[in-house]
């Protein structure tokens, strides 16, 4: 007894305590959160505690435009003559869409939605014994998928309002059609990895580094840049005005991300159900 009193004495730490009124206790009380946003707050929480994933997932999208754009930071000479062509306003068209095509590489090329379900390992019959269908489960994936996207476009979109200042309509441009590329490419790679998982890993690490959803993932952004870009080729040609291309770029951008997201929630309650640890 005496031993076991000195033990809890010396782990005790004094702490300064927050009274609440009764007010503050009914708010938190009567605070609810919907299923979605808890299981979103699941996948963050868990995506962020775990360093593999927050380095593989994060860090591409950081260091990608870094490296892409420490040339115009480092060289400014040689790259003043390059920087005056692109602020020209004959070539503010290309410059816009080569950033926006920059920014959707950067914000796509990460590991989230491509593994989001390889990432439960052998604790996914939880997800399959919650009580929260698999659409709403799939639907936090994929709102998760998004936030980390959207760090991604945010940083490359601040770097091209820096090298190149673009104007504040511009960057939203970029923003706004790398905002739905990505709602495509995501859909599809969880799409991918909801057909094929990876749950038997011993590493954190076979999750990731070793699932060839990734690879796929790669393969389905560059073919989604390559049909984007050739649209974009064709449009230019045609002779169309600068804001209708970008309108046309959303537009179809926008339809193609409907079907993929309808399979994606369409197949999630028969393929939760067939997935087997």
């Amino acid at each position: 007894m005496i031993f076991y009193k000195g033990l809890l004495a010396g782990q005790e730490v004094s702490r300064k305590r927050k009274h609440l009124s009764t007010e503050k206790i009914s708010a938190k009380a009567d605070k609810v959160s919907t299923p979605v946003a808890t299981l979103f707050w699941k996948e963050w929480k868990l995506f962020m505690r775990t360093p593999v994933y927050a380095m593989n997932g994060l860090a591409g999208m950081v260091m990608v435009p870094f490296l892409m754009f420490m040339p115009f930071i480092t060289r400014g000479e040689e790259m003043k003559e390059i920087l005056l062509y692109t602020r020209q306003p004959e070539y503010l068209m290309l410059t816009t869409l080569g950033g926006a095509a920059v920014a959707l590489f950067t914000s796509s090329i990460n590991i989230v939605a491509c593994t989001s379900i390889s990432r439960e390992g052998r604790t996914f019959w939880i997800s399959k014994i919650i009580p929260a269908p698999a659409k709403q489960q799939v639907t936090a994936k994929l709102l998760h998928s998004m936030a980390i996207s959207c760090l991604g476009i945010l940083v490359t979109v601040t770097a091209l309002g820096m090298v190149f200042k673009l104007s504040l309509l511009r960057l939203l441009v970029i923003f706004v059609l790398c905002l739905l590329g990505n709602l495509l490419l995501n859909a599809l790679n969880l799409l991918i990895d909801l057909l094929r998982p990876k749950l038997k890993w011993n590493d954190p690490q076979e999750a990731v580094k070793q699932n060839l959803n990734g690879l796929f993932s790669i393969l389905f952004t560059f073919a989604a840049l390559a049909v984007f870009a050739v649209l974009t080729v064709l449009l230019v040609k045609a002779g169309i005005s600068e804001w209708l291309i970008y309108a046309i770029l959303g537009l179809v951008m926008g339809l193609l991300a409907i079907p993929s997201a309808a399979s994606l929630y369409a197949m999630a309650g028969a393929q939760y159900k067939k997935i087997e640890i």
